[in-house]
């Protein structure tokens, strides 16, 4: 059962990496993805906005688009690093 869940888990993010620029991981619990087209994705633990699309408390087991607003106006994102 384990290990058919981890691959679920690898296929559903192969389209995330296939392009990934940087990866960051927040203490285990959030994971953060900037792909080369500038664009941000994120999935995990979002008790404190982690994910950064505007709303705390919910978690994400799948990726999700970061809000490109507010200081990331006009900006390309080439790194990513978590803590």
């Amino acid at each position: 059962m384990k290990k058919t869940y981890y691959l679920f888990i690898c296929l559903l993010l192969i389209p995330v990496f296939t392009f990934a620029q940087s990866i960051g991981t927040g203490l285990g619990t959030h994971t953060i993805v900037a792909k080369a087209d500038g664009t941000v994705y994120t999935w995990g633990n979002n008790n404190y906005g982690q994910l950064g699309n505007g709303n705390t408390g919910t978690n994400s087991n799948e990726p999700v688009a970061v809000t490109a607003s507010g200081a990331l106006i006009g900006k390309t994102i080439t790194a990513v690093a978590a803590g």
